[in-house]
């Protein structure tokens, strides 16, 4: 697994610029929660490589990540959806509209 570098720091000598970069952690994956709660949460990264909890999980227990609710959750996926998934949930949405 690789390491997230500590907070701030020397970035502007040469001995800076000769060190590996941590680009390839991209931002929201299992691999980059793993990085930073293993150097700024143990508690967490423990219980996630115990099978306890998931990175998610432990990333928003951290605050670094909030829990979406279901109507957030509904809006991220729909552009997802295609045509023909569309078309069932559109009718049962009209349809338990009508009963309201």
């Amino acid at each position: 697994m690789r390491e997230l570098g500590k907070h701030g720091g020397d970035r502007k000598s040469e001995k800076a610029k000769d060190q590996p970069c941590n680009t390839s952690l991209k931002y929201g994956t299992v691999p980059h929660f793993l990085a930073r709660l293993t150097r700024d949460r143990p508690d967490l990264a423990a219980q996630v490589q115990a099978g306890k909890l998931s990175a998610n999980a432990a990333a928003i227990e951290a605050g670094w990540r909030k829990k979406l609710s279901a109507l957030e959750q509904i809006l991220r996926l729909l552009p997802k959806l295609t045509p023909e998934e569309r078309t069932p949930w559109y009718m049962n949405l009209q349809r338990t509209s009508r009963r309201s």
